[in-house]
């Protein structure tokens, strides 16, 4: 989406990845071409425990009801 890993700017700061994985702190810029509703599927997809992610039918469904009609692959 934005042309780099959401953690790229905390392992240049040489900060704790690990840490800001488990915080969810995910950085979105201010002002972005992106509706809300793929900012927050975004963070559902980013669970520490595998068992907490989203099927990855779950994650289409939820892809493709974002996307226009007419993109929308039958």
């Amino acid at each position: 989406m934005y042309l780099e890993g959401p953690f790229d700017k905390v392992w240049l700061k040489k900060d704790s990845v690990a840490l800001a994985v488990q915080n969810k702190q995910l950085p979105f810029p201010a002002h972005d071409k992106y509706p809300p509703a793929l900012r927050e599927l975004v963070c559902g997809l980013v669970g520490l425990e595998p068992s907490e992610r989203p099927n990855i039918r779950w994650t289409i469904n939820e892809v493709e009801s974002l996307l226009p009609n007419h993109l929308v692959h039958v």
